[in-house]
């Protein structure tokens, strides 16, 4: 498990967390908002949500992460095709372990990694990332 992806799914609701977490999730701190803290950190403390998000990621998360996780034998099998976007500069999830490891594994799939880019690709890199899904449904 990850730094940044501990820090996720150990998130604890508070303005100072949120703002944390908004560091960690983009390399281009121009989206890391105060009022984009503020708008997430509220949707964090819903009584539904908050009890929705412990039970997910609830201790221990490294053995949460493990079931979540596909034997690679079933994974060579799928054979649709797969867009994997990807920031270089994820703290959350890194792509040298995941996304270039199943780039191997999937049969049928691409791989588009964006320098200077962190966990939120469709958010630092929206039109890049809109065009890349654009073509990607229109070819497939």
């Amino acid at each position: 498990m990850t730094y940044g992806l501990d820090k996720v799914w150990g998130y604890e609701p508070s303005m100072e967390n949120m703002k944390r977490l908004l560091e960690i999730f983009n390399y281009d701190q121009e989206f890391a908002t105060d009022e984009l803290a503020q708008l997430r950190y509220e949707a964090s403390i819903q009584p539904w949500l908050k009890e929705a998000f412990s039970k997910m990621f609830a201790e221990p998360r490294q053995e949460k992460l493990n079931s979540l996780a596909l034997p690679e034998e079933q994974i060579k099998k799928i054979d649709h095709p797969v867009l994997m976007v990807h920031g270089r500069d994820d703290l959350v999830i890194p792509y040298k372990e995941t996304s270039l490891r199943l780039l191997e594994l999937l049969p049928n799939s691409e791989l588009h990694l964006f320098s200077k880019c962190g966990h939120w690709t469709q958010i630092e890199k929206k039109d890049e990332f809109a065009q890349l899904c654009e073509n990607f449904f229109l070819r497939n």
